[in-house]
């Protein structure tokens, strides 16, 4: 299954390919009696692209692809989790006849991240520099970027809601609910990282959610069976461990998972959290992980006031039968991109 998925991240990848390509042949002309308003794409200059690592061929080619078809000059730091993806692609844009030094790809350590990170953003000779990752992160390029003025173009972390309210379809809730949340493990900036869920449907709700929760099998991804792997790394499995730690003590009981999931490797058991409160962890800051605190709510105003106490507004999703009061959630949340009935997407 997990191999399925690979596969369609490499179709995701020569998609972007091909779409860029097609764009940036583009002008906009506004005609006039008396005059011609034309608008050209030209190259802005060298490239920085610094990619993350849980998809490393599809945001690979989804950064590089406009700047190549801009005219621009690239280079590309990927993380450093998983070099070898973006390493390949650079031997394959080789061999496709890219001329040398049009793309370039920089690999680091842990260790040595950071500084790589600060030559990019310090340099007068990039122009334009292109991050996806950690809030955090984000806004200590934005600072580096600031002596040149470079332009920048950032997509940074997400706490994203998953709302239910007692109108919803269940059954299509509760399968939405298993997709948005543990795809990857839950490791995509996109995830549900928190769940509210009205009063009158919580009880049935979290009947169906843990029943298929407990039978998502963790292992090897070639197997056709396997649904989760592990997390990316030994920080990412304390983190996790932390989060369900901190929920438990402050009221939350694990209803599945809660624990390691196997004696070797990153695997975490894919774990819900019931009685959840805004004080835990879980709910202020993104897991990037298995974990799916739910928390129960009385009125859609207080669905809201929880959904927007956030620093972080990337995506959000709704499951609501009455057209004109999911209007007024739709209007009143406080994310980039709102969901309707709808599981898995890509930004």
């Amino acid at each position: 299954m997990l191999l399925v998925k690979s596969t369609m991240q490499q179709n995701l990848s020569t998609g972007f390919l091909a779409k860029q390509g097609e764009s940036m042949a583009m002008s906009f002309n506004l005609l006039t009696p008396k005059k011609r308003i034309l608008t050209i794409k030209q190259p802005a200059g060298v490239a920085a692209t610094i990619t993350p690592w849980n998809f490393p061929f599809a945001m690979v080619t989804r950064k590089v692809a406009p700047a190549l078809a801009a005219g621009c000059t690239v280079v590309l730091k990927p993380a450093e989790d998983t070099p070898l993806c973006a390493l390949a692609l650079c031997k394959l844009a080789e061999e496709a006849g890219i001329p040398p030094g049009v793309l370039n790809c920089v690999t680091t350590s842990h260790e040595n991240v950071s500084s790589v990170g600060k030559v990019l953003c310090k340099s007068h000779l990039v122009r334009v520099l292109s991050f996806t990752g950690s809030s955090h992160t984000g806004k200590i390029l934005l600072n580096q970027c600031s002596n040149s003025v470079k332009k920048v173009s950032m997509e940074l972390g997400g706490n994203a809601p998953f709302i239910v309210f007692n109108s919803a379809n269940l059954e299509l809730a509760v399968n939405a609910a298993v997709a948005c949340k543990f795809r990857s493990s839950g490791q995509t900036c996109v995830c549900a990282n928190r769940f509210l869920v009205q009063d009158g449907i919580y009880d049935k709700f979290m009947d169906g959610f843990s029943s298929q929760v407990n039978q998502l099998k963790m292992g090897d991804g070639t197997e056709d069976d396997v649904k989760m792997g592990p997390l990316i790394n030994a920080r990412a499995l304390k983190k996790i461990s932390n989060m369900v730690e901190d929920a438990k003590g402050k009221g939350g009981h694990a209803i599945t998972g809660g624990e390691k999931g196997q004696p070797e490797g990153w695997f975490y058991k894919p774990t819900i959290i019931g009685d959840a409160t805004t004080e835990m962890i879980c709910m202020n800051e993104e897991s990037f992980g298995p974990v799916a605190p739910v928390i129960r709510f009385q009125t859609e105003e207080e669905a809201l006031d929880i959904s927007n106490n956030t620093n972080y507004g990337l995506a959000g999703t709704l499951y609501h039968k009455a057209f004109e009061k999911l209007w007024k959630s739709f209007m009143h949340s406080s994310v980039g991109i709102v969901l309707y009935q709808f599981d898995i997407f890509s930004v």
